[in-house]
């Protein structure tokens, strides 16, 4: 990753983590618990209905990826799914950098 698409990845976050995690947070309360909650168990009933796996096509990638954030109540995550997947496709490794054995694995003796 050169530096452009490093400032570009950094904005992104910095956008994301400051006002779209407060709009969350304002809205719904924490999104992710910070510690340990009072429940009896974390154990949740398995609905027969839901489908082990999602499939998506990558074709429909961003259209998937906002319809599920909508559906889980996260219009602050669906208005961002054409940048995600923008920078998903910035960080997507080059052909060489695909290789068996990764240039930056080094022999331990």
């Amino acid at each position: 990753m050169n530096s452009t698409e490093e400032d570009h990845l950094l904005c992104f976050f910095e956008r994301l983590r400051g006002p779209v995690a407060y709009e969350i947070r304002e809205r719904r309360g924490q999104l992710f618990p910070l510690g340990p909650d009072n429940a009896d168990s974390w154990y949740v009933n398995y609905d027969p209905g839901t489908p082990e796996f999602v499939t998506v096509e990558t074709h429909d990638l961003v259209d998937d990826l906002r319809r599920m954030w909508l559906e889980q109540d996260l219009p602050e995550l669906a208005r961002l799914a054409d940048e995600f997947i923008e920078i998903a496709g910035q960080l997507r490794l080059g052909e060489e950098e695909t290789a068996d054995i990764s240039p930056f694995i080094y022999v331990m003796y």
